[in-house]
Order: structure tokens, then C-alpha cells, then sequence
């Protein structure tokens, strides 16, 4: 009968995985076999960072504010989350122009596709004060043009950017588009006024006013807009 040659003990990595989740490693040590036991997240941590080393995304340099970036793999489109750190913006409404308008904290989400077109537009309303994290609070979105955090850019042709630094230009664009009464809820905000009366009620206002005698406070976090 013709021996089957054994594999190399040093060539071998064992992980058995318990019905507890727990994970149990075995591999050659000073030609000694070790046990070793590691949690589940951890061993799927170490295929990750095993993986990264084979298919390397680079970013380039992301946009000022950028708090969350991802990538699809298969069409290489891009998402990203970027704080709008400005409080105050030129805005319109119609055919009126407020300048210097106060506004809440804002997010927004942009999807990028690999041409670099942008291809949707989302926003949220943020805590006003302390650093963002999964766990931030969101609250109902007081403005019109917004269906959940799905902004309706209209006939609007969103840009093209080379570079996804220039991302950080992007809210400025959005936000100098005249909105209309589209997706408009006064039951979006505490005062429930209609829209004009809303813009007329909040343009000498501070910042700060709209998280005492405006919004609203949702159901979501910013894990969820992420």
C-alpha cells in the first residue's frame, strides 16, 4: 500500500468555532502546538485586516467635515457623510432671498458615483453641541425639499467633481437652490407655521434658538443616517 505523506504540522492553522461563539486557534509554536482561545469579533477583526492587505482602497484626500466614507466594492461608488460646519447660509425661497440665514447642525450624505458625478443628496439635523459619534441625536428636518433624509434637488444638475476634496463645496451649492413648498410639514417644527411664515419667524433668530422653540426630536441617530 502507498503512503500518503502527512502534511507539515508547521504548514497547519486550526479554528474551530464553539457553539458558544467563542473561537479556539491552534498553530505550531517552537514546534510546540498551541491553544489558544479568541472571541469570535476578534478573529473576524483578523480576516478583515487580512483582506485589506490584498485589495487596498485609497481615498485620496477627503473633504473637509468628511465623518464616514464607504466604497462599493463591485462599482466603486462612494459614499460620504460630512458635517456642514457653517451656521449661517445664504438661502432662497421663491423668488427671496435670505441672506446670512441661521441654521441648525447639519449633516449630509452624498453618494458619488465612479465618474465622480454626484447622484443623491441627504441631510439631517444634528445635536447642536459635543462630538458626533453613532450614537448622536436626530432631529426632524424643519426645511422643505426633504422626504426622511432624501433631499429633492428638482431640475437642478448636481456636479462633477475630480477630486472628492471639492465634496466640501457641495452643501454650499445645495443649500443656495431655491427651495418651494416641496415636502414641506409644519408639523416638522414646534411653531408649525407654514413655510414663509416659518423663513420670516427664524431669519434674526440665532442658531441655537432652533433647539429650544424649533425642532423636533426623531427616533433616529446618526448611526441610522450613516
Amino acid at each position: 500500500m502507498k503512503k500518503t505523506k502527512k502534511p507539515c504540522v508547521e504548514d497547519v492553522l486550526v479554528i474551530r468555532i464553539k457553539a458558544d461563539d467563542s473561537v479556539m486557534v491552534d498553530y505550531v509554536k517552537d514546534k510546540h502546538i498551541v491553544h489558544k482561545q479568541i472571541s469570535a469579533a476578534g478573529i473576524i477583526d483578523a480576516l478583515k485586516q487580512s483582506s485589506m492587505t490584498r485589495h487596498i482602497i485609497k481615498s485620496g484626500f477627503l473633504p473637509k467635515g468628511c465623518i464616514a466614507y464607504s466604497q462599493e466594492m463591485e462599482t466603486g461608488n462612494r459614499y460620504f457623510v460630512i458635517e456642514y460646519t457653517e451656521r449661517k447660509a445664504n438661502i432662497a425661497y421663491q423668488e427671496t432671498n435670505y441672506n446670512d440665514f441661521p441654521l441648525p447642525r447639519l449633516v449630509y450624505g452624498f453618494k458619488v458615483l465612479s465618474t465622480g458625478k454626484v447622484k443623491s443628496v441627504n441631510v439631517a439635523v444634528v445635536e447642536n453641541e459635543g462630538e458626533l459619534n453613532e450614537d448622536t441625536q436626530l432631529y426632524r428636518y424643519p426645511f422643505s425639499n426633504v422626504s426622511g433624509f432624501s433631499m429633492c434637488t428638482g431640475s437642478n444638475s448636481l456636479p462633477t467633481y475630480k477630486k472628492v476634496s471639492a465634496l466640501k463645496n457641495l452643501p454650499n451649492f445645495i443649500l443656495s437652490i431655491p427651495d418651494g413648498d416641496h415636502h414641506y410639514n409644519s408639523q416638522n417644527n414646534l411653531l408649525t407655521l407654514n413655510y414663509r411664515d416659518l423663513l420670516e419667524h427664524l431669519k434674526d433668530k440665532s442658531p441655537e434658538y432652533y433647539y429650544t422653540d424649533v425642532l423636533i426630536k426623531s427616533n433616529k441617530t446618526l448611526k441610522d443616517f450613516i
